[in-house]
């Protein structure tokens, strides 16, 4: 008997989803090996590829997969080029909803390796020492699905891939664009950028930019009344028109939006944990037990008095601290769309699920290492672990609208579907066995058909 419940699932995910249907329209001759390994990451997340073979040889993939040895795997990932990926990513950019926004991020992935041109050393995301290759991501907030990605250098910051994703949209669509991002990926230039390019945001920023501290000094008097209070959030809200900031012409703006937030409570907690600092440092200037780092910090808040190299006293500058804790606990959001604030919010925190799917990546798909020496497997590999992200993406997605969470778990769901088993007989075919009612049940509620016995 071979296991076959748990890999029945993922090919009917790939079938309802279209995943199935464009892949053989792009790899005619490659999709089934490339859903085959798809369907191994997803089952056997820490499993290297070098044990598919084996592990194909327990399950019923649908596929024949007996020559996938570990050679033939390696030639498959260096077959996947640059042009058939952009042709898939035009198909799943097709499958989107035009009300769909898009979340747009990145993280960095450790890697062993010397030899590929992409990875460097650079801000890594989990404090990793390794050198690392970033990889952005766009996700679909109807769908809640992976739409497209793309490896980067790992010592490029995250603004700077903005452009290239603005000169990606017109190849690969004409339907207007709504896009999700952090504060990470602010530049003025890429929010004139997207002004320019006529694509609804929702964009992150900082407090200490001079034009926010100046829309907030206008807010800030009446922020907290209660007509401003949202008790779904717990959080105070205005927003203001900011058209003078990013210049259409010499005499006009772009129709650009900032939502300012404000959130009491982490307001207090900022501001206790930042004099409990102060006092550090003080503690610090007046023992003259000066510590490196906090340099920048002493020169900022205190005024230090000193005779013959000794410290008379250390005084606060108190301006400077009002300065710091004027928007203590504030948070602020940019767009250009002609929403509420709430829906602004809502937006910008739905944008956790491109992080889920770093998370299912890294931790899933076993992609936290990149152990891969060749750039042409290395853009193979991760375009089948972006498959089986999708795959992942789908069946997460259905078991949040069955509320199946609250009583399983995704290891437990396929664990549970593993254990249906079927029989190859070389005269009689397939013969699927028992499936319990608890199985029943789950397929019921992924939406999926109980496979033919």
């Amino acid at each position: 008997p071979l296991n076959a419940g748990a890999a029945y699932v993922l090919k009917e995910l790939a079938i309802q989803s279209g995943l199935m249907k464009d892949l053989k329209a792009i790899f005619p001759t490659d999709y089934q090996s490339l859903l085959a390994l798809a369907y191994y990451l997803v089952l056997a997340p820490t499993s290297s590829m070098q044990k598919f073979n084996r592990w194909s040889e327990l399950h019923h993939l649908s596929y024949d997969v007996s020559r996938l040895t570990s050679q033939r795997i390696s030639e498959l990932f260096q077959r996947v080029t640059e042009k058939e990926k952009q042709a898939f990513f035009k198909a799943q950019v097709a499958r989107q909803s035009q009300e769909s926004y898009w979340f747009y991020d990145t993280t960095s992935i450790s890697s062993y390796s010397q030899k590929l041109r992409q990875v460097k050393f650079g801000y890594n995301k989990e404090d990793d020492l390794l050198a690392q290759l970033n990889l952005a991501l766009l996700f679909g907030s109807e769908s809640r699905l992976p739409v497209l990605y793309r490896p980067l250098s790992g010592n490029i910051p995250d603004a700077k891939t903005l452009p290239w994703l603005m000169s990606l949209f017109d190849e690969l669509t004409d339907r207007p664009i709504q896009l999700v991002l952090d504060r990470g990926f602010y530049k003025a230039e890429n929010v004139l950028l997207m002004c320019q390019e006529g694509i609804t945001f929702i964009q992150g920023t900082k407090v200490s930019l001079k034009y926010v501290k100046e829309a907030l000094s206008q807010l800030a008097p009446t922020m907290e009344r209660h007509e401003h209070y949202d008790i779904s959030t717990q959080l105070y809200h205005q927003q203001l028109p900011i058209n003078q900031v990013f210049k259409a012409s010499e005499t006009a703006g772009y129709p650009v939006t900032l939502y300012a937030y404000l959130n009491s409570e982490r307001a207090t907690e900022e501001r206790i944990r930042f004099h409990k600092q102060l006092q550090l440092w003080e503690r610090e200037l007046q023992t003259n037990q000066l510590i490196e780092k906090n340099q920048k910090s002493y020169k900022t808040y205190f005024t230090v008095k000193k005779e013959k190299g000794k410290v008379i006293s250390v005084s606060v500058k108190d301006e400077a601290v009002s300065e710091k804790l004027a928007y203590a606990g504030y948070f602020v959001l940019l767009s250009n769309s002609r929403m509420s604030s709430a829906q602004v919010l809502s937006h910008y925190r739905d944008k956790d699920q491109v992080e889920k799917a770093f998370m299912n990546l890294k931790d899933r798909l076993n992609m936290r290492r990149l152990r891969v020496s060749s750039e042409r497997g290395l853009e193979g590999k991760i375009f089948v672990q972006y498959l089986a992200l999708i795959l992942v993406s789908e069946l997460k997605h259905r078991m949040e609208k069955a509320d199946l969470f609250k009583d399983y778990t995704l290891d437990e769901v396929l664990e549970d579907l593993n254990r249906i088993e079927c029989f190859l007989h070389p005269s009689f075919g397939m013969t699927v066995g028992e499936i319990l009612q608890k199985q029943e049940t789950l397929f019921k509620l992924l939406s999926i058909k109980i496979p033919p016995r």
